[in-house]
């Protein structure tokens, strides 16, 4: 997998040590990235697929997640569900000097050792005034920096205590994938298997076209036929980004025997079309698969 390094140095404001991004929408699927930073995201409303560490989880309005440093992840929208979301980077040092302020007793290689990131659903009766703290860190012109820097130790430190206390859950869960599904999954990203689709799947599966449809819905809430489409479309949107080849051959080099419905299917995922995709290189926070370098 492709993935993207987001550093402190190009994306947190140094004084106040922290920034914030919130997001309306998520139109794309956004970039497999890590950072050299700590973050908390937290979900203001409807509901999104997150991929974190190779695991899938579905999080919904209330959640509140923890990303370390060097944790993979990246987002995916739920087919015909809204999302929006807020998300605090902070810098390392930050994070450590409330760490041996709080003591042994706080323990942070609970939240630090874990596979996957700590996450916890905020209360409704909580989630306003989370929302409105984060997001006093969006940046903005006329701020008092050395007093946002204050705020924003006070905040992390209510986070860590109030809602990540020494019997925090790690990562909600969704349902373990079947073994054989897990496996299917991970040979179908191999290019000579998604470029024939889904007529691929029975060999590999030992099981029915019919059969994998079914578990494909429960467990991944998808088509075997949408799950190869998206793994064509973002090897053609790496090819895009990372090559001067035509689109017509990507297409075909995606697995795409029609121009047309290449570029369909490529609007409906992206937004866009291929070649105004690969005309974008913009810097987001947060970034989206149209952006990557």
């Amino acid at each position: 997998m492709d993935y993207t390094k987001l550093t402190a140095a190009d994306l947190i404001d140094q004084e106040v040590g922290a920034s914030c991004g919130f997001f309306k929408s998520l139109k794309y699927t956004t970039a497999a990235h890590y950072h050299d930073f700590f973050e908390f995201f937290l979900i203001t409303e409807g509901c999104v697929t997150h991929i974190v560490n190779s695991q899938r989880q579905r999080l919904e309005k209330g959640a509140l997640v923890f990303i370390r440093p060097d944790d993979l992840h990246y987002y995916e929208r739920i087919e015909k569900k809204g999302c929006q979301f807020l998300n605090l980077g902070f810098l390392q040092d930050i994070a450590y000097s409330l760490f041996r302020y709080l003591g042994l007793g706080f323990n942070p290689d609970r939240l630090l050792q874990t596979v996957y990131p700590p996450t916890i659903r905020v209360r409704d009766q909580d989630l306003s005034a989370v929302q409105g703290k984060l997001a006093s860190f969006i940046p903005r012109l006329d701020s008092d920096k050395s007093a946002l820097n204050l705020e924003l130790r006070i905040l992390i430190l209510e986070l860590f205590t109030k809602y990540f206390p020494a019997e925090t859950a790690t990562m909600e869960k969704s349902p373990k994938l079947p073994d054989w599904l897990d496996n299917l999954c991970i040979e179908m990203k191999k290019r000579e298997n998604f470029t024939a689709g889904t007529r691929r799947m029975p060999d590999i599966a030992c099981r029915s076209h019919e059969h994998i449809c079914h578990v494909f819905k429960k467990y991944l809430n998808l088509t075997p036929t949408d799950f190869v489409n998206d793994l064509r479309l973002n090897f053609a949107s790496n090819l895009l980004l990372y090559s001067n080849h035509p689109i017509l051959e990507i297409s075909q080099d995606a697995g795409f025997e029609n121009l047309s419905h290449f570029y369909h299917q490529f609007q409906g995922k992206f937004g866009t079309s291929p070649a105004r995709y690969r005309r974008l290189n913009k810097k987001l926070f947060v970034p989206d698969q149209s952006t990557r370098k």
